[in-house]
């Protein structure tokens, strides 16, 4: 094994390999406490965390967004958040 990541024990999204445009990899996975998370794809580290506060329930990734969906109560309703990938300062 590499290396391992378990958050804050409650990963919940599958996770999505992504490139930024500089060439450096992550793995971006989101958790049922709202936490979403963007690791090293070479050595597991955490490079940030936001704080979404819901249940992460979705990611998708494309055209150079990163979007996830939060659950926001009990009627189904939810909300998207997009981030827009860049290079890491």
């Amino acid at each position: 094994m590499q290396w391992s990541f378990s958050g804050d024990k409650e990963l919940s999204t599958a996770p999505i390999l992504v490139r930024d445009e500089t060439g450096n990899q992550y793995v971006i996975i989101g958790s049922s406490n709202g936490n979403l998370y963007a690791l090293n794809a070479t050595s597991g580290t955490t490079e940030w965390t936001q704080a979404l506060g819901n249940n992460i329930v979705q990611l998708s990734l494309g055209d150079g967004l990163l979007v996830a969906v939060t659950e926001t109560g009990n009627n189904n309703s939810g909300t998207l958040t997009a981030y827009a990938i860049a290079a890491s300062p």
